[in-house]
């Protein structure tokens, strides 16, 4: 499936969905980094949000064209997981 997230084509890929932990700071409108399965990745926040090292994220899609993975705060995708079961 793909899909338009922040402005740019990206990918709902399941190869780039998942759990993954902050280990660089991701600011609003910037890039941080996270550790996702095993390896490190530049990784954006499409939600007006900072996201702090050692924080458990999910993995909602992949920018092929910048090599960004597109992340919500774990929290946001179990809420929005429950509230579209009702």
């Amino acid at each position: 499936m793909v899909g338009v997230l922040g402005g740019k084509p990206w990918s709902r890929d399941r190869a780039f969905q998942g759990e993954a932990v902050v280990t660089k700071t991701i600011e609003p409108q910037r890039w941080g980094q996270v550790c996702f399965r095993g390896s490190w990745w530049r990784a954006r926040c499409e939600q007006n949000l900072t996201l702090k090292p050692n924080r458990w994220v999910n993995v909602v899609g992949f920018d092929a064209e910048t090599i960004t993975l597109w992340v919500q705060p774990e929290w946001e995708v179990r809420h929005n997981s429950v509230s579209n079961d009702l």
